[in-house]
């Protein structure tokens, strides 16, 4: 797999499988280029929620706006630069607040190819 960088910029988002709110997901790198994780993009409206049992391990930086995880241990709300970390088999619940949120993550394995 060659050097390659991407912007949210050239994402194309598509509503986050199995939901109904207004939660999205833009692929980047995956299996497709060769890649063992998926990166992309997340784009979260205000007062959004994902409940969701982790089928891979999910790491997510906030670029913008804030998001509060919450799972068996208790919970975090994270802002830009913060990164959280949802380990695969956990039970969590992602909530975005009143601004909504967009975030970066990689997932390992495949998270499409876990579903």
């Amino acid at each position: 797999m060659p050097l390659r960088k991407v912007a949210i910029t050239q994402a194309q988002f598509e509503r986050s499988p199995d939901q109904d709110a207004d939660i999205f997901t833009a692929d980047m790198i995956g299996h497709d280029e060769g890649a063992p994780v998926t990166i992309g993009f997340g784009r979260y409206g205000p007062h959004q929620e994902l409940n969701e049992t982790m089928l891979v391990d999910d790491v997510m930086m906030v670029i913008a706006g804030h998001l509060t995880v919450t799972g068996g241990n208790g919970s975090v709300t994270a802002g830009p630069g913060e990164v959280v970390h949802m380990p695969k088999g956990e039970r969590i619940q992602i909530r975005s607040h009143e601004h909504g949120a967009t975030t970066a993550y990689v997932t390992y394995p495949h998270w499409k190819d876990a579903r």
